[in-house]
């Protein structure tokens, strides 16, 4: 379930693709962020961005390169 910022709840399936595609994103962001203290694992995204127009791409990216600086593991 996913709680939109209007308060609303959505089951990922009534999603959108592109906001499906942002959530998944979002949660390896997240998983990275908690096991990098114990782990450096590839992060490894396959046509992640294929639902997305272009003003998402570009901030998608800009997190990606963000986090290129801190952990060089990113496939």
């Amino acid at each position: 379930m996913v709680k939109s910022t209007s308060g609303l709840w959505f089951d990922v399936s009534q999603l959108s693709e592109g906001t499906a595609d942002q959530l998944y994103i979002a949660l390896r962001f997240a998983l990275n962020d908690s096991l990098s203290t114990y782990v450096h694992l590839p992060f490894i995204l396959d046509d992640a961005f294929v639902h997305f127009d272009q003003s998402r791409k570009e901030q998608v990216l800009k997190l990606i390169r963000k986090n290129l600086m801190i952990n060089k593991s990113f496939t």
